[in-house]
């Protein structure tokens, strides 16, 4: 299943805020596996970059964490290894990244934490078990 986590927000958004921040994960079952990968798409006006930071929800601990295992604590969670991202090619900025530990979580946020000349901007989780997972 690949999850829309965030479209039409192209500036600093902050972090979530309550338990209906984000949107809902598929419920656990034999098509959804513990891995997922984050898919970025962004077009742009001029030199574009963004930094972005992943949160997950644990709905028994009704916390919500920053998504990664950086031992830096303002890094936890920022994608890219907290290196903005930039252009792919002329005015296109395009990432994709590995998330684990989802069996474990019930929402996931997608953070805004720095923007430039951003025009359009859609992030999805594909987290569908596929042959061999």
């Amino acid at each position: 299943m690949i999850v829309t986590v965030l479209s039409g927000v192209l500036t600093a958004n902050g972090a979530p805020v309550d338990a209906t921040s984000g949107v809902a994960l598929p419920t656990p079952d034999r098509q959804r596996t513990d891995r997922g990968m984050l898919l970025l798409n962004g077009t742009n006006t001029g030199v574009g970059s963004l930094t972005g930071k992943l949160w997950v929800y644990n709905a028994g601990a009704a916390l919500w964490y920053p998504a990664g295992t950086d031992p830096t604590s303002s890094l936890k969670g920022v994608i890219n290894g907290g290196i903005a991202l930039g252009e792919t090619t002329s005015d296109v900025i395009r990432h994709t990244e590995e998330v684990r530990a989802l069996l474990f979580f019930t929402r996931v946020f997608f953070e805004i934490v720095a923007a430039a000349n951003l025009a359009t901007l859609v992030v999805k989780l594909d987290c569908l078990k596929y042959e061999g997972n």
